[in-house]
Order: C-alpha cells, then sequence, then structure tokens
C-alpha cells in the first residue's frame, strides 16, 4: 500500500511538472518559393523547445502566417524570432505574439 502510494505520488507531481505547450503567430513578407519556407521552418525549428513550425500564404498578396508551437519550456519574443529568420536579408517579419491558450 504505502509503495502504491509514494508510486500515485510521484507519478502526480511529474505530471504537474510538465510545461505547457505555447503556440505563437506570427506574420512575415518576402518568401518567395518553398525553399525559403524550408530554411525559415529549419532555423525557428532549431530553437529549444520548437516542436512546430507552419507557414501558410494568407489572403495579403506578399503575405504569410507563420504558426510556431513549443513544448512550453521557454518563451520566444518577437526579437528573438526576428533573428532567428535573418537566414536571409529579404525576410521580414511583420508581426509576431503568443496566443492566449483559449485561442
Amino acid at each position: 500500500m504505502k509503495t502504491l502510494l509514494t508510486t500515485l505520488c510521484i507519478g502526480l507531481l511529474a505530471i504537474g511538472s510538465v510545461a505547457k505547450a505555447d503556440t505563437y503567430e506570427g506574420a512575415m513578407t518576402g518568401i518567395a518559393c518553398s525553399g525559403c519556407k524550408k530554411k525559415i521552418v529549419k532555423a525557428l525549428g532549431s530553437l529549444d523547445g520548437v516542436v512546430e513550425v507552419r507557414i501558410a500564404q494568407k489572403e495579403v498578396e506578399g503575405q504569410h502566417k507563420l504558426t510556431v508551437k513549443t513544448d512550453g519550456s521557454i518563451q520566444i519574443t518577437e526579437e528573438q524570432a526576428k533573428n532567428t529568420i535573418a537566414v536571409a536579408n529579404h525576410y521580414k517579419m511583420t508581426s509576431w505574439r503568443k496566443l492566449d491558450k483559449a485561442e
């Protein structure tokens, strides 16, 4: 019985210590082809804690929507995101924000 209670307590502590996933959303210009998308996905994906990067065409010509999901272990600032995608001078981040959990 003691062993079972100890195991349950340790399991609950482990569950409570897991960081909550975070999602960031941004807008970009300068993406001209699938090669550009691959470079940006690779660059942002190299940041600690990033688990998914998606890039989608927006309704506005030349604009792309960027979605970055993390495991919640880090926060990505707009400056970090901009510096990370600076793999080419023609990529420009026009917006960046962390989404609320409810969004």
